[in-house]
């Protein structure tokens, strides 16, 4: 977006302040935490099995209200236990998740500036080709 949006600044009336839609260079931060919001509403709540197993197996329908305090206690309770164990979960040099390593390469690949040695292909240039003879020619 930073290289199609106008980098012209904006002055907000009878104030010094002023502004820019250009929001500049778009970062490793910025795509990391895009994709983090992503997948935390990609998928569905667990919640929403019990109300679907209330009313599948047991044939009783479950009022609006308490089916929205289960999902929303349900939810806020995740997220509460996420916070309180961050500190030994997410930010402990000992705990690595493997099944991140993937989407680490790829935002690198994507952000890091390489250097190309002459003759030689970065990346970025080996990845289309690397998908074209994995996808079409088998």
């Amino acid at each position: 977006m930073a290289a199609f949006l106008p980098r012209t600044r904006f002055r907000v009336p009878f104030t010094n302040w002023s502004f820019s839609l250009n929001p500049g260079p778009f970062n490793l931060k910025e795509h990391v935490l895009i994709t983090v919001f992503a997948s935390c509403g990609a998928d569905g709540t667990y919640a929403l099995s019990i109300i679907v197993a209330i009313r599948a197996f047991y044939h009783r329908g479950i009022h609006i209200v308490a089916a929205l305090l289960l999902v929303q206690t349900t939810q806020l309770l995740g997220y509460g236990w996420a916070g309180i164990f961050r500190r030994i979960l997410v930010d402990s040099p000992y705990m690595w998740w493997p099944g991140n390593m993937p989407q680490v390469s790829l935002f690198r690949a994507l952000h890091e500036k390489e250097k190309r040695p002459s003759g030689e292909q970065t990346r970025l240039q080996f990845s289309p080709l690397l998908v074209y003879q994995a996808l079409l020619t088998t």
